[in-house]
């Protein structure tokens, strides 16, 4: 059963582009700021950080112990599958990546800068500035989208894979909405004042990135090695034999891997204030067409191992 969520989860995200129907924020944001204003004076941020991340985790265990085993387990199998896909990075990875490049494909930089603003709000007229950022946000998305909710869901089930997404959304402080209420003017005012609401008590964030980054320590590495493998492998492990334990913060520490896969021993030699600029469009375009083919081979080794992991155990 478990394995059969994993792998519609992995279908839902490598060719349906997401799972935004089921990636509704609208209730985790009025829990959060019911619990921030209802609660805060009496208990403290402790006592409403504790609440907001382990009573729904806790509240999904007792549906699943509840209601897992009814129809011969096809409740359960959906439950899970619903909280996994709920769990999954946002939005549409490959289409916003593919929007990017495509966005070079006439050599303007103009159009480079109106792509990064508009799919990963990055802003700057600095074509090495702007793309260096934006490779960053593509090397975690492509980590985050699936692989680490999958692994906390394996390791403890859709309770796990909850928690990882809690956390992300939390330590973010803010929830993306767009596009998920298009049925008119008032809809799209009643999001708005949600988001705000959300970003208003999102005072927590340093105690979830705390947590993410605990949960995100191992996965983070386990994709690396695995992207290794589709790539470079050696340049790989010459970058996690420097950075396994160092403190090196989740979306640098990627990024400097898809920098080794693409550049080999040039980036593995780089410290971390370092990094290779591309001043030409044609160069970052390089970068992601590599980068792209890599993550693409990766998610389907990752797959693979999952899928040899849950059949030996």
């Amino acid at each position: 059963m478990l394995f059969i969520a994993v792998v519609l989860a992995w279908l839902a995200m490598q060719f349906w582009g997401g799972a935004a129907l089921f990636q509704r924020d609208e209730i985790l944001m009025q829990w959060h700021s019911w619990l921030d204003n209802e609660y805060r004076n009496r208990v403290g941020d402790t006592g409403v950080i504790i609440a907001l991340l382990l009573l729904p985790v806790i509240a999904t265990a007792l549906v699943l112990y509840i209601f897992g085993g009814w129809f011969f387990g096809l409740v359960g199998l959906v439950i899970n599958v619903v909280v996994l896909l709920y769990a999954c990075g946002r939005g549409d990875y490959l289409a916003q990546m593919q929007a990017y490049r495509f966005s070079m494909t006439h050599l303007d930089k103009q159009a480079v800068f109106d792509a990064a603003d508009q799919y990963y709000s990055v802003k700057g007229d600095d074509l090495a500035s702007v793309h260096n950022q934006v490779r960053q946000k593509i090397s975690y998305q492509a980590y985050d989208r699936w692989f680490a909710v999958a692994f906390w869901f394996l390791i403890l089930g859709a309770p796990g894979a909850l928690l990882y997404r809690i956390c992300h959304i939390v330590s973010a402080g803010s929830v993306d909405i767009e596009g998920e209420s298009d049925s008119g003017e008032n809809d799209a005012s009643d999001a708005g004042e949600s988001a705000s609401a959300y970003r208003y008590c999102s005072s927590y964030a340093n105690d979830t990135n705390a947590i993410l980054g605990f949960m995100d320590w191992l996965p983070s590495r386990l994709w690396a090695l695995i992207i290794g493998l589709c790539g470079d492998f050696k340049s790989v492990v010459q970058v996690l034999s420097v950075k396994l334990f160092s403190n090196t913060p989740v979306v640098a520490l990627l990024d400097r891997i898809n920098l080794a896969i693409v550049y080999g021993d040039r980036a593995a030699s780089l410290n971390d204030d370092e990094t290779i600029d591309c001043h030409e469009i044609v160069e970052a375009k390089n970068e992601l067409d590599m980068i792209e083919q890599v993550d693409s081979r990766a998610m389907i080794v990752a797959m693979a191992v999952i899928a040899v992991l849950i059949l030996l155990l």
